[in-house]
């Protein structure tokens, strides 16, 4: 298998890291943002709908018990987003991009992504991954299932990501 260059991260594979960070939980960092950190070679993309979806998770799900209330807002969330972007070079696809944003475009294939995936949101994320030729990684496996409709599409999991770099 042919190494991705370009990668966009999916929500699930970066939140994880955001509450940890917000709780100030000192465990081992996520399996991911370790790649990262050894794989600087590659061009790591997100993009501001991800930011959102760690906003909502944040500020209104259960990801966000025990973190303490003066670090839930959104100033917060902002300056942390912008040291995953320093650390890590983790690239929001908007600000590349100088203002053109991927959520103004318009894929009909949207609506077929949403019908195997049972989620508009997982849809949205892998039509900016493939509007803009990324190769899409999430820890859900059922993302395998679009393969079947988008075979040129590169998607892949965390752990396969890893081995394909082992």
């Amino acid at each position: 298998m042919e190494k991705p260059d370009k990668i966009y991260v999916d929500t699930n594979c970066i939140l994880d890291w955001f509450v940890r960070m917000l709780r100030d939980e000192k465990k081992e960092e996520p399996e991911l943002i370790e790649f990262i950190r050894e794989h600087q070679e590659i061009q790591y993309f997100t993009s501001l709908f991800t930011i959102a979806e760690i906003t909502e998770h944040i500020l209104y799900k259960k990801e966000g018990e025990r973190i303490k209330q003066y670090k839930k807002n959104i100033e917060t969330i902002k300056a942390m987003s912008n040291g995953l972007k320093e650390a890590l070079g983790l690239r929001i696809i908007e600000d590349e991009m100088g203002g053109e944003t991927p959520l103004s475009f318009t894929d009909p294939d949207v609506i077929q992504v949403t019908k195997v995936m049972h989620s508009a949101k997982d849809a949205v994320h892998f039509c900016i991954a493939k509007h803009n030729k990324l190769t899409f990684v999430s820890h859900e496996d059922r993302f395998g299932e679009l393969k079947e409709y988008y075979p040129d599409a590169s998607i892949m999991t965390v752990n396969k990501l890893i081995k394909t770099f082992e």
